[in-house]
């Protein structure tokens, strides 16, 4: 007997992290990295509500050497420019790096930045 619904692959959580939960973003910076316990996906989730100013940020997926805490891979987003918009950094085929960390850098500043920014990092076998 065959199904009439597609089969589709489920891939084991790993790691969920909040990096950033209903925060102010007006500088650069970067997470703590995580160990990502072997896994080979990695999605980074992002959501900033309120603009003031004309600030512009991009969000990037670190892949990060642990000893030295340098970064060894860096994958980019989309360009913020506006309050209440969302980007999506997804990687398929992690290969190298033990630990993962979410890093940011733009036009911010104190008269220009974001707030009410949501920031999850998902990694899966």
């Amino acid at each position: 007997m065959t199904s009439e619904y597609p089969r589709f692959q489920v891939y084991p959580l790993l790691l969920d992290v909040l990096v950033l939960e209903n925060a102010k973003v007006d500088s650069k910076g970067n997470s703590d990295a995580y160990f990502n316990y072997g896994a080979t996906h990695a999605d980074v989730l992002i959501y900033v509500g309120s603009a003031t100013g004309s600030p512009k940020v991009t969000f990037y997926l670190l892949v990060v050497e642990p000893s030295t805490g340098k970064v060894i891979r860096s994958y980019a987003g989309s360009e913020i420019t506006a309050g209440d918009s969302v980007d999506y950094i997804t990687v398929h085929g992690l290969t190298l790096g033990t630990h993962l960390a979410v890093g940011w850098d733009g036009t911010l500043d104190s008269s220009n930045y974001f707030e009410g920014v949501y920031v999850r990092l998902i990694a899966k076998a």
